[in-house]
């Protein structure tokens, strides 16, 4: 089963991901609550930027999941047919996360 999740910043979408190895909707859930949960991403979200240099997540509001809509699907869909034709994609794991807001990556030093 391959379900795309949303991960919400204080109520605003700012990444999707896609679980593939839950039997059913309910293990799918729970293991996008897991991630969501995870302590690695959370730490990633306070230092990402949007297009605006605010962090995806200040570090208190909530952080939920929720089905990705049928928009966020098809960006999901795209970036991930974008990133499966370079010769060094991997899709063994669980977990290709795509972005839904623009971001700025902190560790590019071109700035």
């Amino acid at each position: 089963m391959d379900t795309i999740w949303t991960v919400l910043s204080d109520g605003r979408p700012v990444l999707a991901f896609n679980i593939e190895s839950a039997s059913d909707t309910e293990e799918a859930r729970q293991q996008a609550e897991a991630f969501a949960a995870d302590p690695e991403l959370r730490q990633d979200l306070m230092l990402w930027q949007d297009d605006e240099e605010r962090p995806l997540w200040d570090g208190q509001s909530e952080i939920s999941i929720r089905a990705a809509s049928p928009d966020e699907v098809e960006i999901f869909r795209e970036v991930y047919a974008e990133a499966a034709e370079d010769e060094d994609f991997s899709d063994e794991d669980d977990g290709f996360l795509v972005f839904l807001v623009p971001v700025n990556d902190p560790d590019d030093e071109d700035d």
